[in-house]
């Protein structure tokens, strides 16, 4: 039995049945291959390299001010929990001292990122103008609760409220991100 095996697989080699068997597969896995090319291309926004650099920047602009009104957000969680000392020693009184300064930063930040939110709306794609008016819409929450201080400051309840803004905050601005990268991804320079 074992020779007639051996004899049947020499016939095959021989015949060139084998050979046209693997040939096919290679050439449908070829042909997969051209047509995912064919359809990454497709897919592919082609645009002219101003309109490309034009994009970019007004990304460029919306991911500063998206990553400063983070920082600015996060500095209301960070405070006299850890009884922050000043470099002479004495106790620093956060929310006398610090809180003015730590409000008006974010106050600036925010008005920045309103700016590239709005400034440049038109020209974004509407999953990247939803995704930053949700920003906002975080954004105006921690500006309504500074501007209403009602002496909750300090306590737990204050500071779990802020880290939770400051979650979502962040949450959306790693969204806006991931579309950002997806767009120009996407982006295709024609000469």
């Amino acid at each position: 039995m074992t020779s007639q095996v051996s004899t049947f697989f020499a016939a095959l080699l021989g015949s060139g049945l084998l050979s046209a068997i693997v040939t096919s597969w290679m050439n449908r896995k070829a042909s997969k291959s051209i047509e995912q090319l064919k359809s990454n291309l497709d897919r592919g926004l082609y645009v002219t390299k101003a309109h490309y650099d034009l994009e970019l920047e007004s990304f460029r602009s919306l991911w500063t001010a998206l990553s400063r009104i983070q920082l600015k957000a996060r500095a209301f969680i960070a405070p006299d929990k850890f009884r922050i000392k000043t470099p002479e020693g004495e106790s620093l009184d956060w929310f006398m001292r610090a809180f003015p300064r730590v409000t008006k930063d974010f106050l600036d930040a925010h008005d920045v990122l309103l700016r590239a939110v709005t400034e440049t709306a038109p020209f974004y794609p509407s999953e990247i103008k939803r995704a930053a008016d949700k920003i906002t819409a975080i954004d105006m929450e921690f500006v309504r609760r500074v501007s209403n201080i009602d002496g909750t400051e300090m306590s737990d309840e204050w500071f779990d409220e802020f880290r939770a803004m400051s979650g979502r905050l962040d949450n959306e601005a790693n969204g806006v991100e991931q579309l950002i990268r997806e767009r120009l991804e996407l982006l295709r320079i024609v000469s």
